[in-house]
């Protein structure tokens, strides 16, 4: 059997785009012939300007292209004085579990299809995923996914939602523009893992898809964000606000790097500000770092650095904080922020157990416990 005959009977299957819990699957069976390149298709929030330059308003980078010119994020192209996108099709679509988002107070112990494109509007010196995000879309092998698939999918695996994660949803979004209304209407969940670093209007129209956002807050320094990142901490923290303000459920991970991002007043600067801006009730996970892409010569963050940034924002009157990426720990669990009963016990992405009530209290002392849970 060919490859384009297997693919037909993969597709017949209705499922044939999901693996376990592998981020770099890019399902030989379902590659396609990419030698006439990816297909483009017109932009949104593209505005022209003279000479034939167009200017891309996605992100705050806001790249003005020349023709035959590339964004920053690789998939955004001026052709004939017009913008378009090669982020066009999927590289990678596998069934992950909530919790690698991470995501702890929204379906625990649930899976979810998570689907990306290549290409990232940053450039994350550590970034896990740099094999998909620091690559332009017509570089990697992609394949057709269409909403109908996606929802076959959602349905045959008893799914509860689709995750757009790995890279940067910012980059594909006339991608799920395509597949997230399909999905909604068919009765399933939109789940954002973003930096979130885009422009208002661009982020509204992920708003209005998205039931909960795992926004990465890469650290609370601009000189950090600047050198490692590529981006600014207002653009970040405007992001935030803008998502909490639309009642959308928002959890944050941050990333602790060693010697670069660690600094115990930085936490406590960050952890003040998500207080005042976003609520106490936002989880925040702090993430340990694994050295990985340009940051191989860096150690693994030290175990005590991750509790003590727990213990500062606890200090700082946040309810729910995690440890994630760093396991068995007792920061790997829920606690009723009330009584400190133990609600939902975690062992990596596995869940041991919980004891959330149907009406989302504690069971012990009847504390509402923030989050989406039925």
């Amino acid at each position: 059997m060919d490859r384009r005959t297997f693919l037909k009977t993969v597709l017949a299957s209705g499922c044939g785009f999901c693996m376990k819990y592998n981020p770099y699957a890019n399902l030989l069976a379902n590659q396609m012939d990419t030698k006439n390149g990816i297909p483009l298709e017109k932009a949104m929030f593209g505005k022209k300007l003279s000479s034939g330059i167009v200017q891309c308003q996605t992100c705050p980078n806001n790249c003005k292209l020349k023709l035959d010119q590339s964004g920053i994020c690789r998939s955004r192209h001026n052709k004939d004085g017009i913008l378009y996108t090669s982020a066009t099709r999927p590289v990678v679509a596998l069934m992950d579990p909530v919790e690698k988002a991470p995501l702890f107070h929204f379906f625990p112990g649930s899976e979810g299809l998570s689907v990306a494109t290549a290409g990232c509007n940053l450039y994350c010196s550590y970034c896990q995923n740099y094999e998909l995000s620091q690559y332009a879309p017509e570089e990697k092998d992609f394949f057709e996914f269409p909403s109908k698939d996606a929802i076959n999918t959602l349905s045959k695996y008893k799914a509860k939602f689709i995750t757009f994660t790995y890279t940067e949803p910012a980059v594909y979004m006339e991608f799920i523009d395509k597949i997230a209304p399909a999905v909604k209407d068919a009765g399933f969940k939109i789940v954002f893992c973003s930096a979130l670093y885009l422009n208002k209007k661009p982020l509204d129209r992920l708003i209005q898809y998205g039931d909960a956002f795992s926004a990465t807050l890469k650290g609370f320094n601009d000189i950090f964000l600047k050198k490692y990142i590529g981006g600014s901490l207002k653009n970040f923290q405007d992001s935030l606000v803008q998502v909490k303000s639309a009642g959308k459920w928002l959890e944050i991970i941050n990333l602790m790097i060693p010697s670069l991002n660690d600094d115990p007043k930085d936490v406590r600067k960050m952890c003040k500000w998500i207080k005042n801006n976003v609520g106490d009730d936002t989880p925040l996970h702090f993430g340990r770092f694994t050295p990985m892409f340009r940051l191989k010569n860096l150690l693994p963050t030290p175990v005590k650095v991750l509790e003590r940034s727990v213990e500062i924002a606890k200090e700082e009157g946040l309810k729910y904080v995690y440890i994630v990426n760093y396991a068995p720990h007792e920061h790997n669990h829920t606690y009723c922020d009330k009584c400190n009963t133990r609600l939902v016990e975690r062992i990596g992405y596995i869940i041991k157990s919980n004891i959330i009530t149907k009406d989302c209290t504690c069971p012990k002392c009847k504390n509402p416990i923030p989050g989406v849970y039925l």
